[in-house]
């Protein structure tokens, strides 16, 4: 049975609650909180069914890391000289505070797109679809996990 017709169901069932709820009887509430419970259900699930789709190009994910990562480091250093323009005196403290407002909610922008491309670059990975990866690059990331993590080669072969 699918979620709508369970849903279609229930609702038929509950139409004699609603009716007897408005000439002032009560509500069902075992069946009131099993539809409210469905419902809750039925959004997780399609929730799930419908997934997180990746906003990145694959190809260009790199190249935009890059120029995003600049940015971020650009702006986290004007930030830095605003905070020297105020000591010297260049900047009024209310000049400073506007100004010092717009640049911080700049990083956060970037700092969040940075976050959104590194999850979309390991899920990526994770699921066996980088294609960015050459295969010698690909064995000498791997040699240096091994030389790096010994135990992680065991734990492998053992499974």
């Amino acid at each position: 049975m699918s979620p709508l017709s369970f849903f279609a169901i229930l609702a038929a069932s509950m139409a004699p609650e609603a009716a007897k709820a408005a000439e002032g009887d009560t509500i069902h509430w075992p069946l009131f909180l099993a539809l409210v419970i469905g419902a809750t259900l039925c959004m997780a699930l399609l929730g799930l069914c419908l997934g997180r789709k990746e906003s990145w190009d694959i190809e260009d994910t790199p190249e935009e890391y890059q120029e995003l990562q600049r940015a971020y480091e650009k702006t986290l250093r004007t930030m830095k000289d605003l905070e020297f323009d105020v000591q010297v005196g260049t900047l009024s403290p209310q000049e400073h505070g506007e100004i010092k407002a717009e640049y911080k909610k700049k990083a956060v922008r970037l700092r969040t797109a940075l976050e959104h491309l590194r999850l979309a670059a390991v899920r990526r990975i994770a699921s066996g679809k980088s294609a960015s990866i050459s295969p010698d690059e690909r064995q000498r990331i791997e040699a240096l996990v091994r030389k790096a993590h010994p135990g992680l080669k065991a734990a492998k072969e053992s499974t």
